[in-house]
């Protein structure tokens, strides 16, 4: 089973758990000053799962756009969060978005999904 298989085979067993409004921690707290200084611009989650950043953010009246490889999670944040916007994006294809598309992406818990062979070698 090849690596983006294999995260997820993971994340589609582990997140029929984890259905409904996502609960989230604050994290983000740390960065509320940087977070207010791009208000207005849409965010990237990256890696959002069921929608924990997403859910924080939105709350707090920012525009996020919510990427995921799961369609399952996807799915469940058009579901239980109100004015969330998803995209389906593959971390391990060329990244789908111009550089300066967003002031501030969050890829919270999602660095592990990467193939370390295929994305650091020189």
């Amino acid at each position: 089973m090849n690596h983006n298989k294999k995260a997820l085979h993971m994340w589609e067993g582990w997140s029929k758990y984890r259905s409904g409004v996502p609960a989230y921690d604050t994290w983000l707290d740390a960065y509320q000053g940087d977070l207010d200084q791009a208000k207005g611009r849409q965010f990237l989650d990256l890696g959002c799962g069921t929608g924990a950043d997403t859910q924080y953010l939105i709350e707090r009246g920012h525009s996020v756009l919510s990427a995921d490889y799961s369609r399952s999670a996807l799915h469940s944040i058009r579901r239980f969060i109100p004015g969330s916007e998803t995209q389906y994006v593959d971390m391990n294809a060329p990244f789908p978005f111009s550089d300066e598309q967003f002031p501030v992406i969050v890829a919270d818990m999602s660095l592990h999904y990467f193939d370390r062979k295929k994305r650091f070698s020189s």
